[in-house]
Order: C-alpha cells, then structure tokens, then sequence
C-alpha cells in the first residue's frame, strides 16, 4: 500500500505450506513444517490489528520498512485476506505452485474477479470478529480462505492439428505412395513386387540410366492397374490420360507459334509494284528486311523469355497439368503428371529427344538458309536479280508491244525469292523460340519427373513420420498446446482414465468421412506449391534435396488440411452461418466422447473405423437424446468438479460456528446455457450454491472456481498437527542454529490451535474457581477479611498478610503463595485448597461459599445502586461479578 501510495488497495496474499514443496525440501522437511507455523503465527497477530479484540487497535511494533527506519510500528494488517493453499486431500496434484497459478490466473484474467466482489464485500462486513467464540477476545481472525479452480476443455487448435497431420499422412500414402487401400487393394500392391527395383542393379547404373528406369517402374505400375480397372474408375483413364495431354500440349505449343506468328508479321514481303524501273536496288529493301527481322526477334525474345520464366518458375506446368485431362475431370492427379510427364519424355512423344533433335535440325537449316550478313547466298542472289532487272529494262518487247516482258519476269522472280527469304527469316525466329520453349519443357519435365522420383522415394518415410507426430500429438498435445497450459483441467475428447485421447475416433468419424479428404484439388495444390522451384536472393534456382522437397510437401498438405478444416473444428467468425461461426462445440465433442468411450468398451482392441462402420458421422444433436450420453456427461461434469476442490487440507466441520462464504462460480458461455448440457451441469451440481458468470466469452473453457472466504487457519488441520508438532520440538531445543521468528517479541506468541486455548483457559478458569472459592470458605471462617485497602490472610498468629485490592486478584495471590511463601501456604492456605477443591461435593462447604457469595452479591447490588463508581469501586464491582460468575458455573 505504501509502494503504490493507496492506503484503499486491497491486497491478497498465497500462503503456500511447505508440504505444497515437499519433493524439493528433502531432509528439511521438519524445518520448512517449523519455519512455516513461526510464519503464520506472526500473520495470525498482525491480523488482530483489524478485529474488534481490544489489542487490535494498538500498533504492533515491527520494523516493517527498511527505507524509513523511523516506521516502527504497523496499525494494519497486512493482507485484506490470505488464500491457503496445500496439497488437496481428496486428489493428488503434482505441481502445487502451477495449480495454484492457473486458479489464480482464472481469477483475475476472467470476470470472476468481479463476481466475487460482492461475496468479498460481505465477507469483510463480518470477519472482525474471532473465532471460536467461548475463547472471546484470545480468539483467531478469520481472514483466511482457500481456492481452487478447474475446468472443461475441448482443445480444438489442438485436435485441428492433429487432423491435419492425420490428413496429410493419408493423403501421401494415397496420392504419393500408392499406399491407400481406398484406391490400390491388396492384391494389387503385392503384384507391384514384380516391377520392384533391385536396389544393387540400381547403385550400378548411371544417374540418368537410374532415372529412366524408376520412371519405368512406375508407368508400368499404372499400366497394370489400367488394365485391371475394367468399371472405368479412377485407373481406368489413364489410358486417355497421355493422349490427352499430349494433344492439350499439342494445342497450347499451336497457340504459342501463332502468338509468335503475329509478333513475325511486321516481317513484311514486297510485292512488284516495290520495283518500277532500273533505278531499284536491293540494298534499301534488304536493310529495311534485317531492322524488320531486328524488330520482330526482340518481341519473340521478349515472349519467350516470360515463357521460359514460367515454364522455370514452375507456373507453367503447373497450369498445363490443371487442365491437361479429359473435359469431365481436366486436373491431373499427381499419379497421372508423372505419368504423362514421363510418357511425353519418351521415344515419339511431344517433348522427347527426337522430336527437339529434330527442330533443332531445321532451325540449323533455316539459320543458314535466312542469313543475312553481306556474304550471305541471299545477298548474292538478290544482286543477281537487281543485275537482270537492269539488263532486262526496256527491251525491244517493250517497244515493240509496250510490254516489258522480260523486265516483269525479272522483277517476278525477284520478288519471289525476297519473299521465300522473309518466309525462312520468319520460320527462322518462331522455329528457334519452340525450340528453346521445347527445351524448357523438357528440361522442367526432367525436373518434376527428378522431384516426383525424390518425394516418391521419401515418401514412405514422410507419412510414417507424420503419423508418428499426429500420434505424439494425440499423446502429449505439442508444443504450446491448449491441452498442456492448465494443470488442473479435464479435456473433452479425453478418456476417463486421463491418458488416452479420441482424437482418432473423431477423425475417422467426423472428419474422414468430409467430401472435402475425397477432394484432390487441394492435396493437388498443396503438391504443385511444394513441387514449384525455388530461387535465392540472385533470381538461381535452388537445388532442393529430396527433404526439402518432402519438408515443403509436408507443410503445404498441412497447411491446406487445416485451411479446408478450420471452419469445422475451430469456426469462422466471419461467416454468416452460425454453425460454421461455432464450429465444434464443446458439448458436441462432450456427445462424441461418450459414443466413443462406449464403443471403446463394448467392442475392446477394434480400430475406430471397424468399430464406428456404418456408424459414421455420429451426429451430436441425436446422441444427446440418448440417456446413456447424458449419464456420462454428467459424470465428466462431477470429475471436473472433483477437480476444483480447495487446494488444501480443509476441514469443513471446523467452521461450524462460522459464517463462511463458499463459492462456486461456472464460467459458462451463452451457447452451452441451454439444452442438455445445462442440464447436465445443473445435475452435477446439485447440493451446491452455484452461480453462472453470465458474460462468459470463451466457448472452449468451462471453468469450475471454488473459493472459501472468511475461516480461520484452524480449519486447516495440518497447520495443527505436524506443523504445530515440528515447531514445539525446534523451539524446545536448548540451542537453536537460528531463530524462528523475525522478532524477538513475537517469540512468545500463543500456538495457533484453538484446542489448546480452549484447555489453557478452562485450567485457568478452573484454577480461578478455587482461589475464588477458598477465599470464600476463607471469609467464612475468618481467615480472609476485607477492608477499604483490600483484601488479606489472617494467619494463627493474628498477622495480617496483605494479598490485593479486588476479589479476583486477591484469589489469584493466595494461590501463588504456593511459590512465594510455601511456609505460610501449607499452614493457612492449603486447608482453605482442599476444601475449596471438595465444595461442591460437600453440602456444609457449599454452604460456607453460598454464605460468603451471598455477602458478595449484596456488596455488589450496593455498588451498581451508587450514582457513581470510583474507580477502586468499578474495579471491585467488576470483580465481584466475575466471581460470581466463576462459583455459579
């Protein structure tokens, strides 16, 4: 309070008892126990400066500050209340100190906090009394409480994914592996032995030998299951599939030569009327031809650089192969891309040796045939016919018939051959750029077909591993799982034995049987993305090892499972469906769990699939109407409860003359406040004072908080009992190795065990009855007078010896002349003791102390008759009645 200059702060406190710390304390076990009832003993007393005892307005001496050593003193209790927190009784919790965070975290991170307010407030207008009420003001504070707290919950980040992890191995073994018996039988995979590659022949070969002969492999692979898929199934087309492709690669390298066509036709020929007379030279026309041709190879270069660029950035084929089959179903599966990436690589296909060696052979003819450097055969040929032209002009033909015939034949043929030159320049560029687009193919195709070959031969071991990581992932919920950031939680979709999970059981029910896992577009996309080159910072391709590769179809199937099944499991906010905003909810998952766990008992060691069957999908509404369900809801609900048990050793019946707050809050969200779950909840709590926090807002969390407010620390019995045992034994010891308080006043405080109180007072009490009683017998007899200065003892000799002013203190003096003046005791005072100690089972004792109280009520009347009392007079009055008191009990 005075750090944060607020004298108003209420301040909480977590007394954490030393068994919370048992594992680590080792042989100081009894030390910590004694240290820590030292500890509470000195709380218990600066607690009394806010009780209605008459000490609790005095200060407390207590150099509290050590930045100003003038504040001696403290007129306020420290903490407005202190949480006890030990091991539970009822369940054993392993990490106290993280229990007792997450109930503490649930407290002030949530509206709970506000709840409790008004429970506080009430609290704080009652607890200045102490407890237990006989030992009046030398009883305790009850400014102690305890907590506890759990919780109900449905990880769905988690189970999102471990779904997409179990997608993903699925999705390898059947569209990578061949793996799946959805689609390859048994049969069939074993008849795959006979094109197995001998791993030793394969070790002998050449790189580019070994790849042919995996590829091979394959095809032939595909080859038998076409030939065995007589219903026209998934297998079936592939005996469409190359042709296809090949005639869709056909028509795209068609419409790729007729854009490079177009880009050609600036490449313009002449007609005659270019040449009239004599006067014409080939020099201009030729140079114009070779700007035009200038002009029309940098478009081509520029169009087939973009092509080359995305036929190298892997955007080209991966386009082609989306609509490269059949019209019905045109995206080819990653089984039939390789296979037609192969296929076309062959002997006779579109993108093999032959067929580019062949292109390159007529772009080396046509490079030389539509040469245009100044000794080039066309520049030759065209001075020819610039010579004939001349010499042909204006024959005798033309005079004669006005008609330059010869001339017109010349010019013919001249334009003829410029013609067939402009025609060879154009082949020239479009023939160079397919061949260049051609070998871009090819050599992108080897690639693809290299990276296939990589996934394939590491595939095996990527679905293994990603089953293994979805197993460890069901087992211990991953890193920063939802599963795993509370202590004292019960997870839904959990088994009631706290181990295992049906995270299987859900998958293979609720999300294996989604159109969406049947749908290849997005395992398809997520491979194209993982098969797509990468480059460095410089624009170089990357060379990626088959891990990489694997690594990067890991992450996109992942990542497109969780895409296509996040609005399933965890909701889309967005969304204006309200079942797609909700997702899974957790009372659904509750209903699941329970099918599954009956099924798991009713048919014991059966996988999911075999023991839901036709089962599947489970729907949620419809198990919630079967009382079964409802049951074992219920159920989940007391163990949750069970949870939240105060996270210490309390002893209700304690308080038994307490009245204590004890909560029980349920943060609840709106969605799971009606139907069956609500019920389930208000069953489950039944006997309790529950109350609902309204404005709930997480629907994954039903959380359990128990607070008890406002009991002593004697209703927590283990303070009293070991505790209690190790701190008398240390503080008996002759010599200490260090104190166990901080303050040398505070080495005498009274135990915290109103037991022992209560047999202290009743001694005292009891001891007080005597000496009251044998001054009585005392007065009786004439051994005990009173005057104005008191009280004495009139000894045989006739000596008065004096014992006090009041009635109570002169009893309490003769009893201590016991030890004072033993001598004078054994004569005078031990008969009055004796007697006193016999009274009541004697008639004529009884009747001496009636006598003598009968003296001492009167004298009393007298004093309370006065107007006023002086304040000898009030003192000897308030003894009188206190004596009284004493002899009528």
């Amino acid at each position: 309070r005075d750090l944060i200059g607020d004298k108003s702060a209420r301040l909480f406190g977590f007394a954490i008892l030393p068994d919370a710390f048992e594992e680590v304390v080792g042989m100081n076990r009894h030390g910590t126990l004694a240290n820590g009832y030292a500890a509470l003993k000195e709380l218990e007393r600066l607690n009394r400066l806010d009780t209605q005892v008459p000490d609790g307005t005095e200060p407390a001496v207590f150099h509290y500050d050590p930045r100003n050593r003038h504040k001696t003193t403290v007129s306020r209790r420290p903490f407005d209340l202190i949480y006890v927190v030990d091991r539970p009784s009822d369940f054993s919790v392993d990490a106290v100190g993280d229990a007792l965070a997450d109930a503490t975290y649930v407290q002030i991170f949530s509206p709970i906090l506000g709840d409790q307010q008004a429970d506080y407030d009430n609290y704080t207008k009652e607890s200045r009394a102490v407890f237990p009420p006989e030992l009046g003001d030398d009883g305790y504070t009850a400014f102690y409480g305890t907590l506890g707290a759990s919780m109900l919950l449905l990880p769905r980040q988690d189970l999102l994914q471990y779904c997409a992890r179990r997608f993903a191995a699925t999705a390898v073994r059947r569209y990578l592996l061949l793996d799946d018996p959805a689609i390859v039988s048994e049969a069939q995979r074993e008849r795959f032995k006979q094109f197995n590659v001998d791993r030793e022949e394969l070790e002998r070969l050449s790189p580019e030998a070994r790849a042919e002969r995996l590829d091979t492999a394959f095809v032939q692979k595909l080859d038998m299951l076409a030939d065995q898929d007589q219903e026209g199934g998934t297998w079936r087309r592939l005996r469409t599939v190359a042709e296809t492709a090949t005639a869709r690669l056909r028509e795209t390298t068609h419409g790729i030569e007729e854009e490079l066509r177009s880009r050609c036709a600036q490449v313009r020929e002449i007609s005659a009327d270019r040449i009239l007379d004599d006067a014409w030279t080939p020099a201009a026309t030729m140079n114009s031809l070779a700007r035009e041709v200038a002009q029309a190879r940098g478009q081509v270069d520029a169009k087939l650089a973009s092509l080359v660029a995305q036929v190298e950035g892997g955007d080209w084929w991966a386009d082609f192969m989306a609509k490269a089959g059949p019209d019905a179903s045109p995206e080819l599966s990653p089984y039939e891309q390789r296979y037609v990436l192969v296929k076309m690589r062959q002997p006779g296909g579109p993108l093999a040796s032959d067929s580019l060696d062949t292109l390159a052979q007529t772009v080396a003819r046509l490079r030389g045939e539509a040469d245009l450097g100044r000794d080039s055969r066309f520049r030759s040929e065209m001075d020819a016919h610039a010579a004939e032209i001349k010499r042909t002009y204006g024959g005798w033909d033309k005079l004669l018939t006005r008609k330059d015939t010869d001339f017109e034949a010349a010019r013919e043929r001249t334009v003829a051959t410029f013609n067939e030159y402009v025609d060879k320049s154009r082949a020239l560029l479009i023939k160079n750029a397919l061949y260049d687009v051609g070998v871009a193919l090819g050599r992108a195709a080897d690639t693809l077909r290299g990276s296939f070959r990589n996934i394939e031969s590491s595939a095996g071991r990527l679905a293994t591993e990603l089953e293994e990581k979805a197993r460890r992932f069901e087992y211990d919920g991953g890193p920063n799982a939802q599963a795993n950031e509370f202590v004292l939680d019960v997870e839904v979709l959990q088994h009631p034995n706290g181990r295992d999970r049906f995270w299987g059981w859900f998958y293979e029910d609720q999300v294996a049987t989604r159109p969406e896992t049947s749908d290849q577009s997005e395992v398809l996309n997520a491979v194209r993305e993982a098969l797509r080159p990468k480059f460095d910072e410089q624009g170089r391709p990357l060379r990626r090892t088959a891990r990489e590769m694997i690594g990067d179809v890991e992450r996109s199937l992942i990542a497109a499972a969780e895409g296509f099944l996040r609005t399933a499991i965890t909701g889309d906010p967005e969304s204006d469906d309200p079942f797609e905003r909700q997702g899974l909810r957790l009372d659904d998952a509750l209903a699941l769990e329970a099918r599954y766990y009956g099924l798991t008992t009713h048919k014991v060691g059966a996988a999911p699939e075999d023991a839901l069957r036709a089962q599947s999908p489970l729907s949620a509404s419809a198990l919630w109407q079967d009382d079964a369900v409802k049951r074992y809801a219920r159920k989940k609900l007391e163990t949750a409860l069970a949870k939240a048990e105060p996270l210490t050793r309390f002893h209700p019946e304690a308080k038994s003359m307490i009245n204590h707050a004890d909560m029980l809050l349920i943060g609840l969200h709106p969605q799971l406040g009606t139907g069956a779950f609500a019920e389930a909840i208000t069953e489950a709590t039944y006997g309790r004072t529950a109350n609902i926090i309204e404005d709930w807002d997480d629907p994954d969390r039903v959380v359990l908080y128990r607070s008890i407010l406002g009991v002593p620390l004697y209703c927590f019995p283990h303070i009293n009992e070991e505790m209690k045992a190790a701190y008398r034994r240390y503080q008996a010891r002759p010599e200490k190795a260090w104190p166990l308080h901080i303050d040398g006043a505070w080495e005498e405080l009274p135990d915290l065990d109103p037991d022992d109180r209560r047999r202290d007072k009743e001694a005292a009490s009891a001891r007080a009855r005597v000496g009251i009683t044998a001054i009585a017998l005392g007065a009786a007899r004439g051994q005990i007078v009173g005057s104005d200065s008191g009280f004495a003892l009139v000894l045989e000799t006739g000596t008065q010896l004096a014992l006090a002013p009041s009635l109570t203190e002169a009893a309490a003096k003769l009893l201590h002349l016991e030890e004072d003046k033993p001598a004078v005791y054994d004569m005078a005072v031990a008969p009055l003791v004796a007697d006193a100690r016999e009274a009541r089972e004697s008639k004529a004792l009884q009747a001496e102390v009636d006598a003598a109280l009968a003296q001492w009520k009167k004298r009393a009347v007298e004093l309370e008759l006065m107007d006023t009392r002086d304040a000898a007079e009030e003192r000897e009055y308030l003894a009188l009645r206190e004596a009284s008191k004493l002899l009528a009990g």
